[in-house]
């Protein structure tokens, strides 16, 4: 089997204090594929990002799982903030479609959000020029809605807000909500105070339709779309949310 020429490039939003040794020892798998130490590489470490950036190597190719590249995902997957993912890029080849693509987020939801968020955002390019952004984000809504919910999981942007509230005197949190009645262009931010994320949604979910005149809007919505509402993010407070 042939050797290929290939690139790894990657950028990383990393944990609060992660440190430079940090990085190096889960970079040592990187040293062992491309063959140089950490400070010859094209690596990029600074404002709590780390940035691979293009580093040439040689490889069986795309299609041929390395296992170098698995145990740096892995060993990464502990010290970025939010999962993300590492790409192989096949030089030799000369299609913009060989690549490889390496999961930063160890395994279960983490895994699944990003390989989902992943798949949509490669998609993109291919069919927002045929719909338009508009309608590709709503297809994109719906699948992060649906998919994930019917597989157990929270969307990304709620699963936060979902996580049991800690038993206090004064039970009641501040929640900002922000989202859309699906076919609408622009997200909204409410802010609520009441007892669970689940409140709040339904909260806003009543708002958004309360000035609607025809009661069968929001029934033709969810028939239309899935949805009542598309949530774009819910945020928690245990004191007042003010919206700018």
């Amino acid at each position: 089997m042939s050797s290929h020429h290939c690139a790894i490039r990657a950028s990383l939003k990393l944990k609060p204090g992660v440190s430079l040794t940090e990085i190096k020892i889960a970079c040592e798998p990187l040293e062992d594929l491309v063959g140089k130490s950490f400070d010859k590489m094209d690596i990029h470490f600074a404002e709590g990002e780390l940035v691979l950036d293009y580093i040439d190597c040689w490889t069986d190719g795309v299609g041929y799982h390395n296992q170098n590249l698995d145990e740096l995902a892995d060993n990464l997957a502990s010290l970025v903030s939010e999962p993300d993912w590492i790409e192989l890029l096949d030089d030799d080849t000369g299609a913009d479609d060989k690549i490889d693509v390496y999961f930063v987020a160890g395994s279960g939801e983490a895994l699944m959000q990003i390989q989902l968020k992943y798949g949509v955002e490669r998609a993109r390019e291919f069919i927002e020029p045929l719909v338009g952004r508009d309608t590709f984000n709503s297809m994109a809504d719906r699948l992060y809605q649906q998919f994930l919910t019917e597989a157990g999981y929270p969307s990304p942007e709620v699963q936060e807000a979902d996580k049991p509230a800690e038993t206090t005197a004064h039970p009641c949190k501040w929640f900002a909500v922000t989202g859309r009645q699906p076919g609408k262009d622009e997200d909204h931010t409410q802010v609520f105070q009441l007892a669970s994320s689940d409140e709040a949604i339904q909260a806003f979910t009543e708002a958004i339709y309360v000035a609607d005149e025809d009661p069968k809007t929001q029934a033709n919505v969810i028939e239309t779309y899935g949805a009542g509402v598309f949530i774009t993010s819910v945020t928690v407070s245990d004191s007042e949310i003010s919206v700018m």
